[in-house]
């Protein structure tokens, strides 16, 4: 009866003991994106989710997760007998190991039964942390905030920490021993005598911090802490790889870095100068030696010819290079992991690695003009230098005309020449129209024969007049500085027995000689080993003389020492041809 005398009471008693019977954690009002999306992300989504979804179950997407998997039907809205994805979480067999919690058991149970309602397109694997990978919310990617500390300086928190670990700080340095350790600190290099007696003669309570403003506002305190900023970017004056060809305008970017830490530039201008320097201030030279950075590491100019699969991926094998140096420098992240898959531990996916790739793929190597401003001084001085060599040209020309104009008055030019192969539309001679065969897989490219090896060689018809003296020339560039008696251009009697041609590596390894018919003219010339010619073409020519000496020339230069083997090889008219990328026809081999 006592009830019914106060009804609101009755009620508000009724109403909270419904609130305290729901569920802990268990919402009135079921909402995906709050409340069930983070379990799906959470604790499914690691392996069941993209193109190798375990079981075939991917919960990314509302399509898939309806469909289910290889073992059928995963989700059927209000209805949990028929839904896998519940009674494999009710019995605690998924998750494997880690079953859920019993609330978040009962936020899915209630989810189904109420019609599974999905209000998003797709869940990414990446948004929450979980036990074996970092997400989006991981506190090492959240955003920087101004935090109150706990004590009123560091030496307080330092001396809290410790007393938690029954520790207490070292008592202080002597004065010698914390010059020494400030010395190296800041510049690397210990004080001298007399620094050291400056310093223990001063009494007065700034002297430390005075020696602290000289060492940082020395130039040897940009180069010290440059070294390390240099070790992070990969910086390296040479190329790397097996040329390892110096970088003779490298030290503009080195500079750059110096003198940024010695003027104190910004940090956040710091990072933008190095990464779009050229964009940004594109008149600045400072700006644009800041973007160094982005060409500092190693560079592979082997460039393999006829192989466009190779030079592509070699390509992409640089700009993994480049991605990972931006993403760990200044990330803090191995973002080219994500290369060929989903990152393993960070929230980076492959198609975030192609987006951050895509805006670092136009970076080309190579040098670019800095103008870079100088003293008023510096620049009287370069011009005194400049009008003085240009003095020094025109005595120059003065003195050496008188030598020119005798050497034009007597007879040394060159012969014409007889042949010539130039390669441009086909392989047709362009002098005297001498056709050429074709054997094998023999490509025309850039003004020049792409010739295999073994698998392919050129052929030219019969010569109709006699060849005594002689020289060959040709222009090669080489596939291999390994190979041995590959034939470069020669001339041989028609059946092949009897020949003479420019070969590569054919007793000496590396080495330039003039081939002949079982050696018969064939002496070491005492030549260099070649190793330039795979980079760029360079120029051969062996001569003849009517005496039988033979003598070689590489990029018009004498190569090695002449030899007489005996008298000149002759080869009549009608009974000779040309042969190009073999020593003689392989019909006599």
């Amino acid at each position: 009866m006592n009830l019914c005398k106060d009804p609101i009471r009755l009620v508000a008693f009724l109403l909270c003991v419904l609130v305290w019977l729901q569920p802990l954690g268990l919402r009135a009002n079921m909402d995906f994106e709050r409340d069930v999306a983070p379990i799906l992300q959470k604790h499914c989504l690691a392996c069941h989710s993209g193109i190798d979804a375990k079981g075939g179950l991917d919960l990314s997407l509302r399509e898939t997760a309806q469909r289910g998997g290889d073992s059928g039907i995963a989700l059927v809205a209000g209805n949990l007998v028929e839904s896998l994805l519940w009674t494999r979480i009710q019995s605690d067999e998924m998750p494997p190991k880690r079953p859920l919690p019993e609330a978040e058991k009962l936020t899915l149970k209630k989810w189904i039964e109420s019609g599974a309602t999905w209000t998003r397109d797709r869940l990414s694997t990446f948004e929450y942390s979980t036990e074996t990978r970092a997400g989006l919310d991981w506190w090492a990617l959240q955003p920087l905030i101004q935090g109150s500390p706990s004590f009123g300086n560091l030496d307080g928190s330092i001396d809290h920490q410790l007393a938690g670990m029954g520790l207490k700080r070292n008592s202080p340095a002597d004065k010698p021993t914390l010059l020494r350790r400030v010395y190296f600190d800041l510049i690397g290099l210990p004080p001298s005598a007399s620094q050291l007696e400056s310093f223990l003669a001063d009494r007065s309570p700034d002297a430390y911090e005075r020696v602290v403003d000289e060492l940082l506002a020395s130039p040897q305190h940009g180069e010290r802490w440059a070294r390390h900023w240099l070790d992070v970017v990969r910086f390296g004056e040479t190329n790397g790889f097996e040329y390892d060809e110096p970088r003779e305008n490298a030290w503009h970017y080195r500079n750059w870095v110096i003198q940024s830490l010695n003027q104190d530039l910004p940090y956040d201008e710091f990072v933008r100068m190095q990464i779009a320097g050229d964009a940004m201030l594109p008149d600045d030279g400072n700006a644009i030696a800041a973007t160094g950075f982005l060409v500092a590491g190693p560079h592979n100019t082997t460039l393999p010819r006829g192989n466009e699969k190779m030079r592509i991926s070699m390509a992409q094998d640089e700009l993994e290079d480049l991605v990972a140096t931006v993403s760990q420098t200044f990330l803090g992240l191995t973002a080219n992991c994500a290369r060929c898959h989903d990152h393993k531990f960070d929230p980076i996916s492959q198609q975030n690695y192609y987006e951050f790739a895509a805006t670092l793929a136009g970076v080309k190597h190579g040098d670019a003009t800095v103008q870079v401003p100088i003293r008023e001084e510096e620049r009287k001085r370069q011009e005194s230098i400049l009008s003085r060599l240009d003095q020094l040209k025109t005595e120059l020309a003065r003195l050496e005309k008188p030598a020119r104009n005798r050497t034009n008055r007597e007879d040394r030019v060159a012969p014409e020449p007889t042949l010539v192969w130039e390669f441009e539309n086909d392989f047709t001679e362009s002098l005297a129209a001498l056709t050429t065969k074709v054997t094998g897989n023999v490509e025309l490219g850039d003004g020049a024969a792409l010739l295999p090896g073994k698998d392919g060689f050129l052929l030219s018809a019969p010569i109709q007049k006699a060849i005594s003296e002689r020289t060959l020339t040709a222009w090669v560039q080489l596939g291999n500085l390994e190979q041995r008696g590959g034939g470069v251009f020669g001339i041989q009697s028609i059946d092949g027995a009897v020949f003479d041609s420019i070969v590569f590596g054919e007793q000496e390894p590396k080495r330039w000689m003039a081939g002949s018919n079982n050696f018969m003219r064939t002496r070491s010339l005492h030549g260099t080993e070649e190793n330039e010619a795979l980079n760029s073409p360079v120029h051969l020519a062996i001569v003849y003389r009517s005496d039988g000496t033979i003598e070689a020339y590489r990029n018009g230069l004498p190569y090695g020492s002449p030899y007489r083997p005996g008298p000149i090889q002759t080869y009549q008219a009608g009974n000779a041809q040309f042969i190009f990328g073999l020593r003689h026809s392989p019909a006599q081999a």
